[in-house]
């Protein structure tokens, strides 16, 4: 497969900066005598122009990457902070992308500008994050992956590999092809490639095995396997009972994945085999759109806002449903990802908004029961319309946007809080809004009615309706008094304080577009849909255009006024061809209505893009320009999505001074804030970006207006007195309740010290006698060990006399086998000198055999030269020939087709179609003549390569018969070692003979002893083991008790928390008791007033009254009671949440401790064992000491009877060869001179017995200090888990 190299801009940086300007890479171009500085800052909704559904991926936690625009966003969804990933500056959007398992790296998929590149190329990233404070630093482009000569269809699906290694796309119908790419290497290379046959919709690896990879999409989802290059073989799972539509998928174990369907249902694929159907997972087989992998299992989601938590079985139902839950839009979600500590998952929907779910809380969610926002599913703030937009507007005094759409929502967005403060949903389309320079009022427009709210904390409150149909521009005035509403071709101004209408305005023949309120709110500017501005004064409600500036040719949709040059900026689309300009072109203009103007008025208008028909003559109402006076520019929206800065005042010739790439589709509004800092737009894609503007006019930055800050009004709103009387009402029956609970709770406190101290004195007790009885035993088992050593002693004396009796005859034994071993050692030196011969014979054979095949593979070698040279000369000649004749059909070609060029020209047209098939038939045979070619110089090259070969074996035999020498001289050396080794042997044998019959007498004399010594130790042992016995029985006893306790303990709990419970029922029914009597004293003192009336018509009245306020009262309190009790159940249920987790953990840590006791009376056994080792050694050594001492007796009596010895230890065993049997007897030391021992030998060894006893005393001593510190830790372990009683002190043990 041929190699595809990298551009040469690799190292390509992205600007990331959070307010940095805008430069370089796809987000601007800009002119070098440009002053201002246009930097992204934030944006709102999802998706883009691209082919493919992009949805989200978490880069960290609490990190997304999602796509806007043409470009990417980085949103921190803790810290609300910003990033923006640019696309390049010759890529038109960005269609897909996908993210690496370690978060480091992503690939992005983009659409090229043009087409010699093949039209699009798939770029591979480094991410580069840290955890303080910002979640984005940098990015850097590593690979780039361009598809000139594979596919012109845009790349829709993407995926790495586990180890980051391979990368897979997919690319759209008709040319839907799988490619696999290696990315390790630079320059990166296509592996290998197939054709899907239908069309893709995701594509990744398994996580356990490269070379598997999966594709869905439609009625097709394949397993693939890559056995090699070229070698990339699909398998199609076999499906029962009907066809499905596959819509995702994910891997859960190597060669097993899980698929979701259109259908409803979740399909188990193992082994490329449908091994189970999950039928109905979420309500009326509603289709499952997309799925996740987490720990437990996996989470999918898709129509109605349905998203279900399975399990893993590990059985044959493979999974099984956990969890449902639904949003309360019950709109579809789309994409699905979880953050890396699977904490939460981003659910995003398609109607542009996302909200966060909380797994961690998923075992204490009902979803049978209505959840709560802030509980489950929690909006995220960059969400935005669904549908069209409509309107935009600016508040002057706060930082907030306020946003209209046919979606029937109106959101309010503040902007430097970066948070949506209010999302308000109506019964009908909302067509226009307007916002009140305080930002407490909003006018918003319907279909057949206009209304003002007033904006509160959470909401939007209805104050006056207006009967006033089919408004589609609203527009307040800057001092908020008024606002003025267009309605088709008249205009409307409102008092804003008394609702009242103070005039109309008529004049236009057309729709009105657009409105701008001047000169202090004095006058009023409006462009119409027949091309008219006008200028209207407000208090008379008159035209003041006295030179009718009007462009029949020309529909206006966005007009601008200076106060300063008093020049207006005007937007329009050509409805005919005009002044040079084609039909749908958007040019802008400017006007001015002074007869002498102070600025020039532009006499070409300058061109801004050029729309498609119907939107030439749309009368949707836009916004595509604004004037910023500080920084002497404005700004431009464009139909293909840029935004376009130019000088102010514009004179002929002027050009971009910067041009940003934002939206993928045109651009509707431009809006400036009040401090003309920040920029915002909207575009027909439903997505709204802001942008942060400065500028260096003069030198320095330029300060902005002497405004007040945006944030002095921030935290001012409205708020209902209805709403402020009941939350009084509540605090104030809130903090009631809080003083009795505290009450009670004080009370309980009380009784609950007394319990524990009485508990903690009872167990003190009881500790106390436990310890003084397990020392009485520890002091009876002293005594008792100490009878058993002295009764083992006196045995051990006894058992002296017999074992010099059994050394005797052990001396004969060893005489008869030192004769047998003699024997046994010539016959194996005779088999070694048979072996000698027989090995010289083998290797002489085979140096002849090495011979004669040398020679053969030189003959071989010689012919498979010749045979090469003959087919490499062959297939040159081949090669030559097919090259001439592809040459000469190539020319015969091209003359018949100049030929039959000259006959069309003179033809009808039917013929010249004719004949222009059969172009395209002689052109197709050009090109199998080309292929044919290629596939001559491959064969050409793989018979180079298979040349290669075999001059590689040939090299490799060279080096093989070099090896053979190499190992030939290396036997010859073995065999001189082995001689060697051989004699050295000898001598070893002869030496190991005399030890192991120096070894043979000491081991029957120690096995002897061994076992007398056991049968000394067997009463001791059993005794340790019925103690050992009785310890474990007192150990249950104890553990029991605890047990029980705990119960206690716990049952006892429990029915306080009933008494509890019946005291606050008991108290809240003695309030109700003392309200209805209060009630009925009020009924009865009123009635009795009534009682002294003497006229019957007033007691009548006054008796209706009164049963009128008693009712009143009644339903009241009967209100009151009912929200009492609500709220007292739903803490009731919350309480018993968390008691039900505190008994989980409270179980959980009673496993723990009875782990650990079981634990450490394990470790007292390893101890006890230990202890009985040590003693064992003790007998031993104390053994070999009496028979050091029994040697001195004898030697001591030898000196008496014979000559004294020299002072020269003799050596126990003695490393000279003997020469003969009867040297051996002679030699052989008896056991007799092996006690013949010096004096000095002698205190050596006293002197290493009495060490010996005082290592030991000391390591019991360590052992005894062991047990005691082990038994503190029980006792402490114990109290602590009975409610963490006092530990004894050590004076009590």
């Amino acid at each position: 497969m041929a190699q595809h190299s990298e551009p040469p801009d690799q190292d390509d940086q992205l600007d990331m900066t959070l307010a940095g300007t805008v430069v370089g890479g796809g987000g601007a171009v800009r002119d070098e005598k440009c002053h201002v500085d246009v930097s992204f800052y934030g944006a709102l909704g999802f998706g883009g122009g691209g082919t493919s559904d992009m949805g989200v991926s978490h880069l960290a936690d609490g990190v997304l990457l999602y796509s806007i625009g043409k470009h990417m966003a980085v949103y921190n969804y803790e810290t609300l902070q910003y990033r923006f990933i640019l696309k390049q500056a010759k890529a038109v959007e960005i269609i897909t992308f996908a993210v690496a398992f370690n978060k480091k790296y992503i690939a992005i998929s983009e659409r090229l500008t043009d087409d010699k590149d093949g039209g699009n190329e798939v770029s591979v990233w480094t991410v580069d994050l840290q955890e303080t404070g910002s979640s984005l630093i940098s990015t850097k482009r590593v690979r780039s992956l361009p598809f000139s000569y594979l596919s012109k269809q845009p790349v829709v699906s993407l995926a790495f590999s586990r180890d980051n290694k391979l990368l897979v796309t997919v690319t759209a119908n008709p040319e839907a092809f799988v490619y696999l790419w290696q990315l390790d290497k630079s320059p990166c290379r296509l592996v290998t490639m197939a054709e899907t046959g239908s069309k893709v919709t995701q594509v990744s690896f398994c996580p356990w095995s490269p070379a598997m990879i999966c594709t869905t999409g439609g009625n097709m989802l394949k397993i693939w396997t890559h056995h090699g290059p070229n070698q990339l073989r699909p398998a199609e799972p076999m499906l029962k009972k009907k066809e499905y539509r596959y819509t995702s998928h994910i891997w859960y174990e190597h060669d097993k994945l899980v698929a979701a369907t259109m259908e409803g249902d979740i399909i188990v694929v193992e082994h490329s085999e449908c091994k189970k159907v999950l039928s109905t997972s979420h309500t009326d087989n509603q289709s499952i759109w997309c799925i996740v992998p987490v720990n437990r299992g996996f989470v999918c989601a898709g129509d109605g806002g349905c998203i279900s938590l399975f399990e893993r079985t590990f059985d044959g139902s493979y999974f099984h449903i956990y969890k449902s839950f639904r949003t309360q839009d019950m709109f579809r979600i789309v994409s699905l990802s979880v953050s890396p500590n699977e904490e939460n998952i981003i659910c995003c929907c398609n109607n542009n908004t996302a909200s966060v779910f909380s797994l961690s809380n998923i075992d204490i969610l009902e979803p049978d029961k209505e959840l709560d926002p802030e509980e489950a599913f929690r909006p995220l703030p960059i969400g935005f319309h669904s549908d069209t937009i409509t309107s935009l507007s600016v508040c002057i005094q706060r930082s907030i946007i306020v946003t209209s759409s046919t979606d029937k929502h109106v959101r309010i967005w503040n902007y430097l809080r970066k948070k949506t403060e209010i999302d308000c949903t109506f019964d009908e389309e909302v067509s226009a809004v307007a916002c009140h320079p305080s930002g407490l009022s909003l006018v918003i427009a319907f279909k057949y009615k206009m209304a003002m709210y007033t904006v509160l904390a959470s909401t939007l409150h209805a104050v006056q309706e207006f009967p006033v149909k089919h408004c589609k521009e609203l527009a307040f005035s800057k001092g908020g008094h008024f606002f003025a509403a267009a309605v088709v071709t008249k205009i409307f101004i409102y008092n804003s304080y008394n609702f009242t209408c103070i005039g109309f305005l008529t004049g236009h023949t057309s729709m009105v577009r657009s409105l701008t309120w001047i000169n202090n709110d004095q006058h009023i500017i409006s462009a119409g849909y027949e091309g008219a501005i006008h200028l209207w004064d407000v208090e008379t409600c008159k035209n003041l255009d006295l030179r009718q500036n009007q462009t029949k040719a020309v529909a206006h949709s966005c007009v601008r006024f200076d106060d300063i040059s008093q020049l207006l900026l005007v937007v329009g689309c050509n409805k005919v061809a005009d002044q040079g300009q084609p039909e749908g072109a958007v040019c802008l203009r400017t006007m001015t209505f002074q007869e002498k103007p102070s600025h020039p008025v532009l006499m070409n208008p300058i061109l801004l893009g050029v729309v498609q028909q119907k939107q030439a003559h749309s009368k949707s109402h836009t916004a595509e320009c604004a004037i910023s006076t500080l920084h002497k520019c404005t700004f431009l929206g464009s139909v293909t999505g840029q935004i376009l800065v130019y000088p102010w005042p514009l004179s002929e010739g002027d050009t971009p001074l910067l041009t940003v790439e934002a939206h993928s589709s045109a651009v509707v509004f431009v809006l400036l804030s009040t401090h003309e800092n920040f920029l915002f737009s909207v575009g027909e894609d439903r997505s709204l970006f802001i942008f942060e503007i400065s500028s260096q006019a003069d030198g320095p930055d330029a300060k902005a207006r002497g405004f007040i800050s945006q944030t002095t009004f921030e935290d001012v709103a409205h708020v209902l007195q209805k709403d402020l009387d009941e939350q009084i009402s509540a605090i104030k029956e809130l903090t009631e309740a809080n003083e009795d609970l505290e009450m009670i709770q004080n009370q309980e406190k009380k009784k609950l010290k007394l319990k524990f101290e009485s508990l903690v004195e009872q167990k003190r007790k009881e500790t106390a006698k436990q310890v003084e009885q397990h020392y009485q035993k520890s002091v009876d088992c002293q005594k008792e060990k100490e009878k058993i050593l002295s009764e083992a002693k006196e045995r051990e004396r006894a058992n002296e006399t017999l074992h010099l009796s059994a050394a005797e005859d052990l001396e004969v034994l060893y005489n008869s086998k030192g004769e047998e071993m003699e024997a046994k050692y010539k016959a194996l030196k005779d088999e070694k000198d048979d072996m000698t011969v027989r090995y010289e014979n083998k290797l002489h054979s085979h140096r002849k055999e090495w011979a004669k095949e040398k020679e053969r593979l030189k003959l071989r070698l010689s012919e498979l030269e010749a045979n090469i040279k003959k087919e490499m000369l062959k297939l040159q000649k081949e090669g030559e020939e097919q090259k001439q004749q592809g040459e000469q059909k190539l020319e015969l070609l091209e003359k018949e087709y100049e030929a039959e060029i000259q006959e069309v020209k003179d033809v009808y047209q039917a013929e010249k179609e004719k004949k222009d098939v059969q172009c395209e038939k002689d052109m197709l045979q050009w090109n199998m003549g080309q292929r044919m070619q290629e596939k001559n110089a491959l064969e050409i090259e793989k018979l180079e390569r298979d040349l290669k070969a075999r001059t590689d074996m040939l090299a490799r035999a060279k080096a093989k018969n070099k090896e053979h020498e190499k190992a030939n001289d290396a036997l010859r050396l073995e065999i001189d070692v082995r001689i060697d080794t051989i004699t050295t042997s000898e001598k070893k044998i002869l030496e190991l003979k005399k030890q192991t019959a120096e070894l043979e007498k000491l081991r029957y004399v120690l096995a002897f002893k061994f076992n007398e010594l056991r049968k000394e130790v067997a009463p001791k042992e059993e005794q340790i083991r019925i103690m050992d016995g009785r310890m474990r029985e007192m150990e249950h006893e104890i553990a029991k008790i605890s047990q029980d306790r705990q119960a206690l303990i716990r049952a006892l709990a429990a029915k306080e928390e009933k008494i509890n419970v019946i005291h606050k029922e008991t108290a809240a029914a003695k309030r109700k008791l003392e309200g209805k009597e209060i009630l009925i004293k009020g009924l009865l003192r009123e009635l009795a007033q009534l009682a002294g009336t003497s006229s019957p018509r007033r007691l009548v009245y006054g008796v209706r009254s009164v049963i009128e306020k008693f009712q009143d009262q009644q339903g009241n309190t009967s209100n009151n009671d009912g929200k009492v009790v609500h709220e007292f159940h739903r803490q009731r249920l919350y309480i018993e949440k968390q008691l039900s987790s505190i008994t989980k953990q409270s179980s959980r840590r009673e496993q723990n401790l009875s782990q650990d006791n079981q634990r450490k009376t394990a470790e007292n056994s390893l101890l006890v064992r230990e202890i009985n080792e040590l003693r064992h050694e003790k007998k031993a050594i104390l053994e070999k000491v009496r028979i050091a001492e029994a040697k001195v007796e004898e030697m001591k009596l030898q000196n008496k009877s014979f000559n004294p010895v020299t002072p020269a230890a003799t050596p126990l065993v003695t490393t000279k060869p003997r020469a003969s049997s009867a040297k051996l007897s002679k030699t052989a030391p008896s056991i007799l001179e092996l006690a013949k021992l010096d004096s000095v030998n002698i205190a050596e060894v006293i002197q290493q017995v009495e060490q010996n006893n005082q290592e030991m005393a000391r390591q019991q001593a360590e052992i005894v200090h062991l047990r005691e510190f082990v038994n503190h830790l029980l006792s402490r372990a114990q109290l602590d888990t009975e409610h963490q009683y006092p530990v004894l002190p050590p004076d009590a043990k």
